[in-house]
């Protein structure tokens, strides 16, 4: 049995920003793929870091035009260049999911493999957006009494099949309760995944999430659909 891991490879969209072209990929910490890129001719005044005005019609319409990108609204934007670029382009791009300046001119000459070699430089932060959803939707589970913690009633809900998803802190050693509790999680159609530590309240090292509407309709709890 191998729980699901998605903190170990968060997907992020990366937007990198030159004086003559923008560029857009989706990737992870395995493949980065190249979805669109735009020439364009960026102008701009280097001691007073402002960008002149056609160009930064262009950062808008590019900007504007990704926001209406389905795949973007539950992925973390990592947006890279030089600093005056970065600057006017995060101003029009208002992505809600989470956005990440990384204001530097190292990504841009730079081919997929090698930005993929790079990216230690941002990918801690990629995680740190996820990891702050995670803890947003899980708060609201709680409050809402969809989150076990006792042994016991995790035991007596996995049997009734009514956990949709048990979260623990690590993958559990073969031959132990936690281990027999997540295989009967499974067979009754949910779901084990690995969390990272600071989610979980003090003293406990496994949550399991009740079904529910709230939880059907969550968009993070859904990460894997």
């Amino acid at each position: 049995m191998k729980p699901i891991d998605f903190f170990s490879n968060p997907e992020y969209a990366l937007i990198i920003l030159t004086s003559s072209e923008l560029r857009f990929y989706i990737g992870d910490n395995v493949q980065l793929e190249l979805i669109e890129a735009r020439d364009v001719v960026m102008e701009s005044h280097p001691q007073r870091q402002v960008v002149a005005h056609r160009p930064l019609m262009e950062l808008k319409r590019f900007a504007l035009h990704l926001l209406q990108v389905p795949r973007l609204a539950r992925l973390p934007v990592v947006v890279g260049g030089e600093e005056n670029l970065v600057n006017a382009f995060v101003k029009f791009f208002q992505h809600p999911y989470g956005v990440i300046a990384h204001t530097s001119s190292d990504l841009t000459t730079l081919t997929c493999p090698q930005i993929l070699k790079s990216a230690e430089s941002f990918r801690v932060k990629v995680r740190e957006v996820y990891v702050a959803h995670f803890q947003d939707r899980l708060r609201t589970q709680m409050r809402a009494g969809r989150v076990l913690s006792d042994m016991l009633e995790l035991a007596r809900a996995a049997e009734e099949g009514s956990i949709s998803r048990l979260l623990l802190m690590r993958a559990p050693a073969p031959l132990t309760p936690e281990t027999e509790l997540a295989a009967t999680v499974i067979r009754e159609g949910g779901k084990v995944q690995l969390v990272p530590h600071q989610l979980f309240p003090e003293g406990i090292k496994m949550l399991g999430v009740l079904r529910g509407e709230l939880h059907a309709h969550s968009p993070l709890f859904a990460m894997d659909a």
